[in-house]
Order: C-alpha cells, then structure tokens, then sequence
C-alpha cells in the first residue's frame, strides 16, 4: 500500500497596481495652437497604455484647468461620445483575455483620451492646474487608494492657482497611497527656468517629476511614468516539492487530491477577512486551481516530477490574499 503524507501550500497571489492617470488641459484662448501637439501625445499615451504587456486596470481622466471659472465651486471633467457612463475612462483587462471596460469595444483607448483631451479653448482665460488636481484626486470614483498616479498638466497661461506649490506638493506626497507611485509632469509657457511654480513641484519629487515647455514636443510630458509598465506584485505559482499522489494513473497526467483556499488576513488583528474555496478546474468554473506539468525541470529547482500548482482566475484577488491548502504526496523511500 502506497504511504502518503500531505504537502502543504502557503502562496502569496499576485496582484497588479492599478494606474489612476490624470490629465489636466488649460481651456484658455491661448491653448488652442497646442490642440494638434496634445491630441498627438495622448494618443502616444493612450495606445502605450493599453498595449499588450500596458495596464489592465485604468481609469484615465481629463478636466479643465479653469476652476471656478463658471462661479461655481467645482471642476470640470472632459467627457466623450464614446464613453457609456461615468466621468472618466475605465478599462480593465482581466487575466482570462476578457476585458471590461466604459467605451465601445470598437473604441481605441488612445483615440479617446486624445479627444477628451483636445482643449476647447473656450474658458476664461484662468488656469489653476494644482486646484484642479486637488478637487479631481478627492473624488473617491476615480482616485482609487493604492494606485500608481500619473498627473499631467498642461497649459499655456501662467499657472495661478489658490493653492501653493508646497501644498499641492504635500496633496501629491499623500495621493499615491499603499503600494502606489507618483509621477507628475507639467507644461507651461515660456521656457522651463520661468515656470517657477511648476518648478518648485519638480525640486519635491526631482526623480519622478518633469518640468517642460508647452511649446515643444509633449511626448515626454505625456509618457512620464507610463514607459515605466504597471507595478505588479508575485506569479501566484509554487512548485511541488514532493512526488504527489496520481489518483488515476490511467489518465493523462497527474491526477492529484488537493484542497485550496484564498484567504486574506487582517495586516493588524490577523483576523480573516476574506476567504474563498477553490474547486479543481474544468474548464470553465475560474477561480480554480489545476496542476501544471513543466518540461524544464530547471523551472521547479531540477526537482524530477517538476508539478507547479497554478490557479486560474478571472480577476486578481484583492491585495495580500494568500492561497493556502494541502495535496496527498507519496513517501518515498528514505522520507520516513
């Protein structure tokens, strides 16, 4: 009779930063010469963003720089026809190649973050990039705790908002959240030397932060922190390190038995907060975990059986669950 004994599995699962991206274009009369300039970057942006390997899991936003300009208190978000609901663009590519997402699935996200983008040039001629950025980041529906955070200001008029370059630099510091970055650029008029209110944000944040002007290319302005790719955390895989136990040998494969679990724990009470049993796959019943052979035994430490166990999943549990559980392995000789 075959001696068993169980291996056990505590796997940390991955999840992906999510990117909050924020765009702020001045509406002024004084922008309009820049319309073809923007258009051109955010569509560089948007298409880099949502490429193969780019962010699954955005919300990307535009409003005005001319807060208060219609005398209320409040900031103007920049919409398009494309867009089925809410106030910015939600995009959200899940792990199995589905996608949700508030544009049309004929839509290019590039496309549309360009046309949001594009300035009407129809304000008052005011520009205030940090008050905008401060009213838009409190808004709980598109600034999302843990985030990457990308800010992009541009404008052609001096910026003039009632809130100071060491404040906003202070909002900025506390936006990001747990787990998140922040990368911020600014175009202004003039040259870079005269932008001294965009240039005392760069002198907080001199390594993730970009001062240029709105007269030249905006490409660098509108890439900054996207070329760096989403943040991610973990594969969500282990190896076996024991031989486990075929419960049909007469089948293609390992046929293992073997318990899974998610779990989330508490960072400070320990207690669980979330906890979801995993069935073994079939195909279509996600999320579920199955056992992966690997040719590369290299893959597994050169263990012989090289087993991996892997889980597929519709959509990354929340940040810090863990799978735990236990498969029935073989005793080989010299185990004992």
């Amino acid at each position: 009779m075959t001696q068993t004994r169980a291996e056990v599995f505590d796997i940390p699962q991955p999840f992906e930063i999510p990117l909050d991206m924020l765009v702020v274009v001045d509406n002024s009369a004084e922008i309009a010469p820049y319309k073809g300039a923007i258009e051109q970057a955010l569509t560089t942006a948007g298409d880099y963003l949502a490429k193969d390997g780019g962010w699954s899991n955005m919300h990307l936003g535009v409003v005005t720089a001319d807060v208060d300009c219609d005398g209320t208190d409040g900031v103007t978000w920049r919409t398009d026809p494309a867009m089925t609901s809410s106030r910015f663009l939600i995009d959200w590519r899940h792990p199995n190649g589905t996608r949700s997402s508030n544009i049309g699935s004929g839509e290019n996200v590039g496309s549309v973050l360009a046309r949001m983008a594009s300035p009407a040039a129809t304000g008052c001629g005011v520009s205030r990039p940090f008050d905008a950025v401060g009213r838009a980041l409190a808004d709980q529906q598109f600034r999302r705790d843990g985030a990457d955070l990308i800010v992009v200001m541009l404008t052609a008029v001096d910026e003039t908002s009632a809130m100071s370059p060491t404040d906003f630099a202070d909002l900025l510091r506390g936006a990001p959240g747990v787990n998140g970055r922040l990368f911020v650029s600014m175009a202004g008029p003039g040259t870079v030397e005269t932008q001294e209110r965009f240039a005392q944000v760069w002198q907080a944040f001199p390594q993730r932060a970009l001062v240029t002007t709105i007269d030249g290319s905006l490409d660098d302005a509108a890439m900054l922190g996207v070329r760096r790719g989403p943040g991610w955390w973990g594969d969500g895989d282990m190896c076996s390190q024991e031989p486990l136990l075929d419960q049909d040998p007469a089948a293609d494969g390992v046929q293992p038995s073997c318990a899974f679990r998610d779990v989330l724990l508490s960072p400070t009470t320990s207690e669980v907060i979330y906890e979801h049993t995993l069935p073994a796959c079939n195909g279509t019943n996600a999320p579920c975990w199955r056992v992966k052979e690997v040719d590369d035994k290299q893959v597994c430490d050169g263990h012989s059986h090289g087993l991996v166990m892997h889980f597929d999943r519709l959509e990354l549990p929340p940040a810090g669950t863990h799978t735990v559980g236990e498969c029935e392995a073989e005793v080989v000789d010299g185990d004992l």
